[in-house]
């Protein structure tokens, strides 16, 4: 093999490494492109996860706020209920007390 027969089958070799890089490379900027969409996908769902909790916690606080506003509420009525109930307990009780209690008049 002559001289420019090796140059010839060296450069024929070189230039198949090129394109076989060039290839490898256009592979890799592909999968790339397609994992940095994959990577924009997760970001926007998480994005919108994160979103939906936060609303979802804040509703949660405002139910849980009126709640207990309604809560607080019912309670000082029965407890207003209750102090009633017994100031009238308390004019009976006078009443009967007054009377004599044993059934005579």
């Amino acid at each position: 093999m002559t001289f420019e027969e090796k140059l010839d089958a060296l450069t024929q070799r070189l230039e198949a490494e090129v394109i076989l890089e060039a290839e490898a490379r256009k592979r890799q900027d592909q999968r790339m492109a397609e994992l940095q969409a994959g990577q924009e996908k997760t970001e926007r769902t998480l994005r919108w996860a994160i979103r939906l909790a936060v609303r979802e916690a804040r509703n949660e606080r405002r139910r849980r706020q009126e709640l207990d506003t309604r809560l607080t509420q019912r309670l000082e009525d029965l407890a207003n209920y209750a102090d009633h109930r017994h100031q009238q307990l308390e004019a009976l009780l006078t009443k009967f007390l007054e009377r004599g209690g044993n059934g005579q008049h």
